[in-house]
Protein backbone atom coordinates (compact mmCIF):
# COMPACT_ATOMS: atom_id res chain seq x y z
CA UNK A 1 0.00 0.00 0.00
CA UNK A 2 1.51 3.28 -0.90
CA UNK A 3 1.06 6.55 1.75
CA UNK A 4 -2.12 7.76 -0.07
CA UNK A 5 -3.83 4.55 0.63
CA UNK A 6 -2.75 4.79 4.28
CA UNK A 7 -3.86 8.04 4.68
CA UNK A 8 -7.22 7.12 2.68
CA UNK A 9 -7.86 3.99 5.15
CA UNK A 10 -7.09 5.88 8.08
CA UNK A 11 -9.74 8.68 7.26
CA UNK A 12 -12.14 6.29 7.07
CA UNK A 13 -11.26 4.58 10.31
CA UNK A 14 -12.22 8.26 11.98
CA UNK A 15 -14.95 8.64 9.61
CA UNK A 16 -16.97 5.75 10.73
CA UNK A 17 -15.30 5.49 14.16
CA UNK A 18 -13.73 8.34 15.39
CA UNK A 19 -16.59 10.72 14.46
CA UNK A 20 -19.45 9.15 16.00
CA UNK A 21 -17.34 7.76 19.55
CA UNK A 22 -16.48 12.06 19.71
CA UNK A 23 -20.48 12.76 19.52
CA UNK A 24 -21.25 10.06 21.89
CA UNK A 25 -18.43 11.50 24.48
CA UNK A 26 -19.68 14.79 23.98
CA UNK A 27 -23.58 13.78 24.63
CA UNK A 28 -22.44 11.83 27.74
CA UNK A 29 -20.24 14.88 29.02
CA UNK A 30 -23.27 17.14 28.11
CA UNK A 31 -25.56 15.50 29.99
CA UNK A 32 -23.56 14.98 33.46
CA UNK A 33 -23.05 18.73 33.15
CA UNK A 34 -26.50 18.97 33.26
CA UNK A 35 -27.13 16.93 36.11
CA UNK A 36 -24.68 18.35 38.04
CA UNK A 37 -26.63 21.75 37.29
CA UNK A 38 -29.89 20.23 38.52
CA UNK A 39 -28.36 18.99 41.58
CA UNK A 40 -26.71 22.12 42.46
CA UNK A 41 -30.04 23.47 42.14
CA UNK A 42 -31.99 21.34 43.99
CA UNK A 43 -29.32 22.12 47.13
CA UNK A 44 -29.97 25.74 46.56
CA UNK A 45 -33.68 25.75 46.80
CA UNK A 46 -33.27 23.43 50.12
CA UNK A 47 -30.46 25.85 51.70
CA UNK A 48 -32.99 28.47 50.99
CA UNK A 49 -35.88 27.16 52.19
CA UNK A 50 -34.15 26.10 55.61
CA UNK A 51 -32.53 29.21 55.96
CA UNK A 52 -35.75 30.91 56.09
CA UNK A 53 -37.47 29.18 59.06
Amino acid sequence: MTWLEWFELFSYVVTIFGLPLAILIFLYEQRKERQNDEEELAKTKIFKSTSKK
